[in-house]
Formats: structure tokens, C-alpha cells, sequence
């Protein structure tokens, strides 16, 4: 099969728009185009003018230019000014390629409609627009599918961009009477703090699990990494703000680092952006009382706010030897978010201890659980997941996985319905719920009565009997991690109940009369 190659050039200046933002909104546009006839799209990114004008003059075409139209310069661009971007502009028209021009720059309307009639460019974003993602995104996907119309003699509406992993929502999805809004914020990869690992995937794994519960995607937005800056985040929470009001029901996510900043008797709290910076930890980072008053702007009837924000491994060390950083938020200031009618604010954990991630799963151990509630655990018969049962089903199991981590927890808010899963609504009423493997013994539990009865190479053996290769629990530290990794891939095997039978058999347990409670 023929392959084909959509060939972009990213003309980008240093200090203007952040590549990574324009690099992960293309990625993300594009993201399942292989599934077209083994086609694929190359990237090419240059800095100045005289390499782009090189790079368009070479034989190998190229299929869309997305350019920094003034590219470094401080003044606005124009037709008059004739910068090299602008230059550019024209370049791609005479070999017609679409191109998408953006700036560093705010610029008025009537400045940049001369652009779409001189150059025919297929979108502008200059430096207030840069926040519409789906926006640009959508211009980028409309170019490509002109493309691959032209390249395959397929029609436009039946080419279509959508991952393959991800399930559609049925038709007849249920509509709830409130209307459903969401910010999801995911930061992974910080750039001057120390990097976490499945927060990036937490928020999107939410946005999925939103949308197959009634959500709109033109009612959320989800801000991972590059877009997580300190900016980009409150600028989103003013448009929450200004979106929401009676009847609505809003979700503010965060997954990230959070810290108390401790100097002498006094204690400053912070959540941080991708750009949290320990040397300008002000500018920076978002304090505990800007995030709460942005949160007090936003009127919809109903407000939850899911905060991880107490990563093990911290967030690093300050210069300033006067300075004490700890992990994560206080309940304090839990308390202070939770004020007003309609509020509800479930941490990840407590103060004093950390959030817990596992190397084989997809999602942090809070996050996990706040999904498998969404997808129809914590599910009436009719699908429908209330607040209430919602917190229940996440501070339940999560200290029954991890003894040391308990969900923080405030309500001020009656009972409402936070979501609705169609798919769960559908199941017979004997298959409402999957029966969880600690109806005779809880995984906690398990866990303590293997320690109680085994002995190293006993545990070694018992592996090898539930056929869990031994060797690849050595790379977690303790015995206590690795008993907890042997009894969550049997559980997620299917096999808990056979590990239970083979526990209690052993000679250790033959003249106990509870060992199913001990």
C-alpha cells in the first residue's frame, strides 16, 4: 500500500509563540490520520525567514505552512510593514500551499482580514486567540482532509479523524436538564520542576470518560502541559466563570504539583502551571487565594473540583535556604475552595501524605478510581452517578489499594448528578455492577495474610503458581509493593478469587476459623 506524507512547515521565532503549543495542538489534529491508508504527516520546524523561504523553494512540496507572522518582531504586522512572515504568506500563495498565520502579537480585525483577501491564508491566531484550541485544530484537520480528498478520490464526509480506541457515544445518550461544563488541567512534563508521569493522561482519560457520560466537548476544555501555563489557566477559569450560571453543573480538574511555601511562622499555598518556576515562585505558580477567588467567580448551581495535587518526589528544592517546601495543599484551604452552596472539593488525599501512582497502571491510583465511578461503579440502575455515591465509591477504594493514602472530602452541597453513563444504563439489572473480588476479603486484607504466612521464597512460589513472572515484581522496592502488584494483576486477570482460595490454603491458615476478616 502507497504511503503518504503530509508535509508541514512550523516557522516559529523563539520569542513568540511557544512551541510547544502550536507542536501539540498539530499532533493532536492529526493524531489518527495513520488510520487512512498508511498515511502519516512529517513536521518540519525553522526559525528564521531565510530557511523557510528555502525550505518552500525545495522540490519536495509541502502541504500547509503554519507561520509566525512577524516572527520576533515588536511591532504589529502588516501589509506596510512588510515583514519576512508576511513574505512568507506570499511565497505559499504563488505555490499554492494553505497556510495558517499566527502572532506573538495582538492585532485588530480589520489588520488581519487583509490578510485572508491578499493571501488567502485558511486561519489567524494571534496572541488573545492562541486559547482556541478546538479552533485551530479544526483548521488544521479541514486542510489535511482537503488533501487526502485530493490524494485518495475519497469525498470530504467520508473521511473521517477519530481514534479508533475511543468508543462513540450512542445516539441516544440521555440528556440531563443542567447543562455540563468542564476545565481539565494535566501537568506532566514541567520545565523547571520536577517532572510527574500519568497526570498529562488523568485529564484526558476525564475528557473521554466525560464525554461517553453526556458532556459537550464545546462545554469543556482540557489544558495539558503547554497549555497548562499559569496564563493560559486563568484565563480558562474567567471563561468558566463567564459560561456558567444557574442550573449548570461544573468540573475543575487538576492534576499536578501543589505546595505550602513555609518561611518562618507564615505559610503561602500553591498550585503549579507547566512554567511554575522555584526562583519566581509569585510570578509563577497559582496561590491557594487566586485560585479560590476565581473559583467563587463561577455561579452555576453546582461546582466540583478533583484536586491531585501531592505527587511523592516533591517538587524540588528552593534556593532560598530560608524557604521549606511541602507537598501538596492543607485541608485548611480544602475548606476555604468548599465555601458556598453547590460546592464540592475531593483531594486526592490528605495533608500529610502523598498520592500514589503504579508503574503498570495507566492513571494515578485517585484518578483510577474517580474513572471506574464515571464508567458505572458508582452508578444508580438508571446510569445515573450522584455526587455523594461518586465520593463514596473513591474514598472507599482507594485506601483499600493503598493504606496510606484516604481521599480528602468536602461537601457543601446536596445530592445531584454529576454524570450519566448510557452504556451502564443499558445492562441487564442482574449485570448492573461487576461483582468487586473483596466480597469475602479485601485486597488490604489479602495482602496482610500473605505477609502474615509466607515466607520469601514461599511468596517467589506463589507467584510462579498464579503464573506472574517473579522477576518483574523485583523492580518495586519493598515486599509490601510487591505483594500489592502480585494481587492487582491477578485481580485485574480475572483471578482474584483463585489467589484468595490459594492464600488460605496454606498451612499458616489451617486452624484459623476468620481468616476471610483477619
Amino acid at each position: 500500500m502507497q504511503e503518504r506524507e503530509f508535509r508541514i512547515l512550523l516557522v516559529e521565532h523563539k520569542p513568540g509563540w511557544k512551541d510547544d503549543i502550536l507542536e501539540g495542538r498539530i499532533e493532536k489534529a492529526l493524531s489518527y490520520i495513520e488510520q487512512h491508508d498508511s498515511c502519516y504527516y512529517t513536521l518540519i520546524k525553522v526559525e528564521t525567514y531565510e530557511d523557510a523561504h528555502q525550505a518552500l523553494s525545495q522540490e519536495t512540496p509541502y502541504h500547509l505552512l503554519i507561520t509566525d507572522i512577524s516572527l520576533g518582531g515588536k511591532r504589529k504586522p502588516s501589509k506596510e510593514n512588510s515583514f519576512k512572515g508576511v513574505m512568507l504568506l506570499s511565497q505559499a500563495k504563488d505555490l499554492n500551499i494553505p497556510a495558517i498565520a499566527v502572532s506573538n502579537l495582538p492585532i485588530k480585525g480589520d489588520k488581519f482580514d487583509e490578510f485572508f483577501v491578499d493571501y488567502e491564508i485558511k486561519g489567524f491566531f494571534d496572541e488573545a486567540d492562541y486559547s482556541k484550541e478546538l479552533k485551530f485544530i479544526d483548521r488544521i484537520q479541514k486542510i489535511w482532509k482537503t488533501w487526502y480528498s485530493h490524494q485518495s478520490g475519497k469525498k470530504l464526509d467520508e473521511i473521517h479523524l477519530e481514534s479508533t480506541q475511543r468508543k462513540p457515544i450512542p445516539l441516544n445518550t440521555p440528556e440531563p436538564n443542567m447543562n455540563f461544563y468542564a476545565l481539565l488541567i494535566g501537568v506532566a512534563n514541567y520545565r523547571h520542576v520536577t517532572q510527574l508521569t500519568k497526570t498529562t493522561n488523568d485529564a484526558q482519560d476525564l475528557y473521554d470518560a466525560l464525554i461517553r457520560n453526556g458532556y459537550s466537548p464545546k462545554k469543556m476544555n482540557i489544558l495539558k502541559d503547554g497549555y497548562a501555563t499559569k496564563d493560559i489557566i486563568l484565563e480558562q477559569l474567567g471563561l468558566l466563570a463567564n459560561s456558567t450560571g444557574e442550573g449548570d453543573t461544573a468540573i475543575v480538574f487538576f492534576s499536578g504539583h501543589g505546595m505550602r511555601i513555609v518561611e518562618g511562622s507564615s505559610q503561602v499555598e500553591y498550585l503549579c502551571p507547566v512554567d511554575a518556576n522555584l526562583e519566581q515562585i509569585k510570578e509563577t505558580c497559582i496561590s491557594s487565594e487566586e485560585f479560590t477567588a476565581n473559583l467563587r467567580k463561577i455561579k452555576a448551581d453546582r461546582l466540583v473540583v478533583f484536586l491531585d495535587s501531592c505527587h511523592s518526589g516533591g517538587v524540588g528544592e528552593p534556593k532560598d535556604a530560608n524557604l521549606q517546601i511541602k507537598k501538596g495543599l492543607s485541608e485548611e484551604t480544602y475548606n476555604q475552595m468548599a465555601n458556598g452552596q453547590g460546592r464540592v472539593i475531593i483531594a486526592s488525599c490528605k495533608s500529610n501524605e502523598v498520592s500514589w501512582e503504579f508503574e503498570n497502571w495507566e492513571n494515578g491510583l485517585f484518578t483510577h478510581y474517580l474513572l471506574e465511578g464515571l464508567k458505572g461503579e458508582a452508578a444508580d440502575s438508571d446510569g445515573k452517578v450522584h455526587i455523594m455515591r461518586l465520593c463514596d465509591y473513591i474514598s472507599q477504594n482507594v485506601p483499600q489499594q493503598q493504606s496510606t493514602q484516604h481521599p480528602f472530602i468536602k461537601l457543601a452541597s446536596e445530592n445531584f448528578v454529576i454524570a450519566i453513563n448510557p452504556e451502564f444504563s443499558k445492562k441487564p439489572p442482574n449485570q448492573q455492577r461487576t461483582p468487586t473480588p473483596n466480597n469475602t476479603v479485601t485486597k488490604e486484607q489479602l495482602r496482610k495474610q500473605i505477609k502474615d504466612a509466607y515466607t520469601d521464597s514461599e511468596f517467589e512460589t506463589l507467584c510462579g503458581d498464579m503464573e506472574v513472572e517473579y522477576q518483574d515484581l523485583l523492580q518495586y522496592r519493598t515486599l509490601d509493593l510487591q505483594r500489592f502488584h502480585l494481587i492487582d494483576i491477578c485481580y485485574r486477570h480475572g483471578k482474584y478469587q483463585d489467589l484468595v482460595n490459594k492464600v488460605h490454603n496454606h498451612p499458616y491458615f489451617a486452624n484459623q476459623e476468620t481468616i476471610k476478616t483477619s
